[in-house]
């Protein structure tokens, strides 16, 4: 299965290369091979379009809401038969609205042997760790953090701290705060997960403690300083459903 990514998703491109035993799209070579797209940007869609082989879409996140604001690029989806999957139930239905439909099958975009649990109980403020983008603080919830430093330790990668550097210190913390209102499946809160942590989201998920407002982030915060024990619970679970490619 070839694997066709724009420049600006080579982090999850590169790494279905690496680990999930995709191989990479050669526009000259595999215009007719079954072929899996990534689609953010109007070269993506014109490829996708060009494509004669059997095609294949997986919707990360922010994908959808730029497809749903592009009735050119909804055309194309519609126009052109495709097998879709997303990685929850928010982008399924934001996908049905225009007649998509996507069956849910997340993805880790990683090797999960390379996060064992490592989780062990807050010795006194927990750390949590958050990520972030330039000039898109609000939207990750970094200003709703900035006054709970009395409850704990929050550490905020904004994308410059290397992925080795970022992982070695996140094997240490106790929580992944994800405070964003759309989503997919953020690859640092399967990471948390994996690790045996104790995550946080605005979004519900199975499993995962759901906070919507400051009073409910800050109970959380201090039921997370008596966790004991690593979660197990939360990690097979979500074990059980990464990376299944029935669907291709």
């Amino acid at each position: 299965m070839r694997i066709y990514y724009p420049d600006g998703m080579s982090f999850f491109g590169e790494r279905a290369i690496k680990h999930l035993g995709f191989k990479s799209y050669q526009p000259n070579l595999d215009n007719d091979k079954p072929t899996l797209f990534f689609l953010y940007f109007a070269q993506d869609y014109n490829a996708f379009i060009g494509h004669k082989g059997k095609r294949y879409v997986f919707w990360n996140g922010s994908d959808v809401l730029r497809m749903l604001d592009s009735p050119l690029w909804v055309k194309m989806i519609k126009e052109n038969p495709a097998t879709h999957a997303c990685h929850n139930l928010q982008l399924q239905m934001e996908l049905k609205t225009v007649g998509v439909d996507a069956v849910i099958r997340p993805i880790f975009f990683g090797d999960i042997n390379d996060y064992p649990v490592s989780y062990t109980p807050p010795k006194d403020l927990p750390h949590i760790y958050m990520t972030t983008h330039q000039g898109r603080h609000q939207e990750y919830g970094v200003n709703i953090v900035s006054g709970l430093h009395e409850f704990a330790h929050f550490h905020i990668y904004d994308g410059s701290t290397p992925e080795e550097v970022m992982d070695a210190q996140i094997k240490d913390m106790h929580s992944c705060l994800r405070l964003n209102h759309h989503d997919g499946l953020s690859q640092t809160l399967i990471k948390s997960i994996l690790m045996g942590h104790y995550p946080i989201t605005y979004r519900q998920m199975e499993g995962i403690w759901q906070v919507t407002d400051e009073v409910q982030l800050i109970n959380c915060i201090k039921q997370l300083s008596g966790c004991k024990e690593p979660n197990y619970a939360l990690r097979e679970m979500y074990i059980g459903r990464l990376n299944k490619f029935d669907w291709l």
